[in-house]
């Protein structure tokens, strides 16, 4: 390629996206195993003013997070959607008795938050501990994205054995629950409650992200997008934080 100047010019060269880079950190820690440069990168959801409140903008992926409210387990699936855009694979854990009682996760549910049922692993545990050992087994894997479990009943020091294994696997670890968040210590990253919010023809949640460790409180409704995988402010509503701070300020 010759320039203007009549010198030979070398082509512009354009590097790898973040979800590449992402992609490849994954599969060289799951090769070498060795998880630090993919456990640094932190998974952002896509709304800009919710990941500003998250320490190094997103969630630590080498940590454990609880996801409660009524709509707890929808934002839950979509967060594992987007872990897995890194590659990787989705382990979720349920009491064999509740899901006897409401079923395995539908796929054509799931599919419409974007996540693929076929690389999800369903564990169907007989008890409690039964459950948190599985998940703590699968959080120590490194080609284990994201791992999902039902957190009722889950105290201290549970919480801080899942977080060890997440530290050691680099998977992003979510503890569900479907009812009001429980205000007993946890050792999680960050917690969450999350309500079903309506808004014509998106799939949207009203998040409260009452508790996180290096950051900073936020409450605001978000859509999720399924093909892009990701989250954003819902269109002509406020990042309600921003507005109580700017109400105060007047």
């Amino acid at each position: 390629m010759v320039g203007t100047d009549g010198r030979r010019q070398d082509p512009v060269r354009r590097g790898p996206d973040r979800e590449t880079l992402v992609r490849l950190r994954r599969e060289i820690a799951i090769r070498d195993g060795s998880r630090a440069a993919f456990a640094e990168e932190p998974l952002r959801t896509g709304c800009a003013p919710l990941d500003e409140r998250l320490p190094r903008g997103g969630l630590a992926r080498h940590a454990l997070h609880e996801v409660a409210g009524p709509a707890a387990t929808g934002f839950a699936v979509a967060l594992a959607a987007r872990a897995l855009a890194g590659g990787g694979r989705c382990v979720w854990c349920t009491l064999d008795a509740r899901a006897r009682e409401r079923g395995d996760p539908y796929p054509p549910g799931l599919a419409a938050l974007g996540l693929d049922h076929r690389r999800l692993l369903l564990v169907r545990c007989p008890d409690r501990r039964s459950l948190l050992w599985a998940m703590e087994e699968a959080l120590r894997c490194p080609a284990v994205a994201c791992v999902l479990g039902e957190g009722e009943g889950v105290d201290l020091r549970a919480s801080r054995r899942l977080q060890l294994a997440a530290e050691r696997g680099g998977g992003l670890g979510l503890l569900l629950g479907t009812g009001m968040p429980d205000p007993a210590p946890l050792a999680a990253a960050t917690r969450l409650r999350v309500d079903p919010f309506f808004l014509p023809g998106k799939r949207a949640f009203l998040v409260d992200l009452w508790r996180v460790r290096g950051g900073g409180p936020w409450n605001g409704v978000v859509a999720w997008d399924g093909r892009t995988l990701s989250f954003a402010l819902a269109a002509g509503l406020r990042d309600r934080t921003d507005a109580a701070g700017r109400a105060a300020a007047g």
